[in-house]
């Protein structure tokens, strides 16, 4: 099992951007502090379990639209951008290989 690790991103920190709120910086650290907790959550549960997983850094493929996906996949189906990132987590592929 592969589980994206946020956390192992060299900045994590966006949450201070140019027009951005306090209070709308303030929910995006909260919701990226609770994203790494689940994932971190999910390692314990796999151990618990006994179940192989490894923590992955994200590959950054939340640019690749629908058209790139088709064409290195040939998934028939709709897809959005959470899903298409997950499938490139699953599959290992990153956005070096759209290049």
């Amino acid at each position: 099992m592969r589980i994206e690790a946020g956390w192992l991103n060299e900045k994590s920190n966006f949450h201070n951007r140019r027009g951005q709120t306090k209070t709308a910086g303030e929910r995006v650290a909260k919701n990226v502090g609770a994203n790494h907790e689940v994932g971190r959550k999910f390692g314990e549960m796999c151990e618990y379990l006994g179940i192989d997983y490894e923590f992955v850094k994200p590959l950054g493929t939340k640019c690749i639209d629908h058209r790139t996906f088709v064409r290195m996949t040939g998934w028939k189906g709709r897809t959005n951008s959470e899903m298409r990132d997950s499938a490139m987590l699953v599959y290992g592929i990153n956005n070096k290989s759209t290049s």
